[in-house]
């Protein structure tokens, strides 16, 4: 028997998802035990393979094409390899998930070009998934296509996600094995119980938050994001990333209700943050992947929309041939991307 291999560094971001489920270095040491185990040649990464013995299912089970998509979204290099920063991340968020959230995670699944809905032509698809093989069949039972057509006596072409929900909820089959595989991992990563524990106290906080909020217009509690949220904030951190001069809502409001919603908006993204549906989503080449933006990258951000703000500011002043340092106190200006107007 080999000696045991030492927990390697585990990233700064990836420490602060992993302690929202309480996760310590004890869990940690567990978890690499698991990691090591079955990896078999010891390279330091899982290949999909890997993800089929960790819950000891076939290629042509029906959580098959689930595996597929844990490993895609885990794989954050997507180069077929997951390193145990990724592993522990995705794998333990997946555990962690809500109802609801398993719900979340098998409409993304499908929804796999991030328009806010499934069409009925996507789950046939997805249900007419075969495992790689010259004569392989398909992995779910008829049943599910004809699932489709008996749901609102097939009079649907596209579903929102409660439309789905109340699709999984009248036809349970069709969503099961997404349930089935936390089932399996979590038996696998730390054992059931510890995840029991988890929802019971994930459920309990957000229930004490839901008493104690008294402002009637927050709509979320803290842990807890609709399919519409999920949406909002990833389309909205997905255009701050890529340009980051983009003007925000709150760009040029000095007066207390600009204040007022930057706070709530800033106080929303910091719960989405700790959202386990978008961290277990690593992979850059997923349409829901949103980038987690650190303190720095967003001082960054804020430079450049300032050199973008003297940028317009001095192109302006060029086209009223109005010298720079003169006259500014006679000119104000409310924004980026807004006109500018003397004030006299």
């Amino acid at each position: 028997m080999g000696q045991r291999l030492p927990l390697p560094p585990i990233e700064h971001r990836s420490k602060q998802i992993l302690s929202h489920y309480r996760i310590r270095k004890a869990e940690m040491e567990k978890l690499w035990e698991v990691f090591t185990t079955i990896d078999r040649d010891r390279n330091g990464f899982w290949t999909l393979a890997e993800c089929f013995i960790l819950v000891k299912e076939q290629t042509n089970s029906t959580v098959a094409p689930l595996i597929h998509s844990l490993f895609y979204f885990a794989d954050r290099g997507n180069d077929g390899n997951l390193s145990f920063d990724d592993f522990i991340v995705s794998f333990t968020s997946f555990c962690a998930l809500s109802r609801e959230e398993v719900l979340q995670f098998f409409f993304i699944v499908v929804d796999s070009d991030r328009n806010g809905y499934v069409s009925k032509s996507e789950l046939k698809e997805f249900f007419a998934y075969r495992p790689p093989g010259v004569d392989s069949a398909p992995v779910f039972p008829l049943n599910n296509k004809r699932a489709l057509g008996l749901f609102r006596d097939g009079h649907w072409e596209r579903l929102h996600f409660d439309d789905f929900a109340e699709l999984a909820d009248t036809f349970p089959n069709i969503t099961f094995p997404a349930f089935h595989l936390q089932e399996l991992v979590r038996k696998k990563l730390l054992g059931l119980q510890f995840w029991e524990n988890w929802d019971d106290e994930r459920v309990l906080k957000m229930q004490q938050d839901a008493e104690l909020a008294s402002d009637k217009t927050q709509t979320d509690q803290p842990g807890r994001a609709t399919m519409k949220d999920i949406l909002e904030y990833s389309t909205r951190k997905i255009t701050e990333n890529v340009n980051p001069t983009v003007k925000k809502p709150t760009d040029g409001e000095d007066d207390g209700e600009g204040s007022t919603q930057e706070t709530v908006t800033r106080e929303k993204d910091e719960a989405m943050a700790k959202n386990p549906l978008l961290n277990l989503i690593r992979n850059p080449t997923c349409a829901y992947h949103v980038p987690y933006v650190t303190e720095e990258f967003r001082r960054l951000q804020e430079e450049a929309r300032k050199l973008e703000k003297d940028k317009q500011k001095r192109q302006l002043l060029a086209e009223l041939n109005i010298p720079e340092g003169t006259g500014m106190d006679d000119y104000s200006i409310s924004g980026a991307s807004e006109e500018w107007s003397p004030d006299v």
